[in-house]
């Protein structure tokens, strides 16, 4: 008997799941995973705690707007006024660099809260709002940088 079963061998074939499942069908069975799995609703808690995330956000992009048009303001009037230096345009830019930051969180705030209040879009809404929530810190990662180098420039400068 032993002899027997080592003879024997069974073989597996690759099987083209396409080739069974006609494509119509695999169409409607792809379409209800892909809606099982993106309709996942946030309870009561984890949306308030989203939403609670979002207006924080929120906050610190509208300090950040107002300190940036105040500052751009601010220098604007001095060149207007004839004290147009290195310096003013220096601080311009980066006065400039905190209004578009202010700018780049206010769109992921508005996601993180329209996660309480949609429905069957929480998912989508959550990973649009990080999308943008990493690109506005690459970008402000890159704005600090430039202002880090316009300060150095000023203080090797002397202003």
């Amino acid at each position: 008997m032993k002899a027997k079963l080592d003879t024997c061998k069974l073989e597996l074939k690759k099987v083209d799941y396409r080739s069974i499942v006609p494509k119509f069908w695999l169409n409607i069975f792809m379409r209800l995973v892909f809606v099982l799995v993106m309709t996942y609703e946030f309870d009561d808690d984890e949306a308030e705690k989203l939403w609670i995330f979002g207006n924080q956000i929120m906050i610190v992009s509208a300090a950040l707007f107002i300190i940036g048009v105040f500052g751009i303001v601010t220098n604007i009037l001095a060149m207007v006024r004839g004290v147009a230096t290195v310096e003013t345009t220096f601080r311009l830019i980066e006065f400039a660099i905190v209004l578009g930051i202010s700018i780049l969180l206010f769109r992921p705030s508005d996601n993180f809260k329209r996660i309480s209040t949609s429905e069957g879009r929480d998912i989508d809404e959550l990973m649009i709002g990080i999308k943008e929530f990493n690109l506005a810190f690459m970008l402000i990662s890159s704005g600090i940088l430039i202002i880090a180098l316009i300060t150095s420039l000023l203080i090797l400068r002397g202003g």
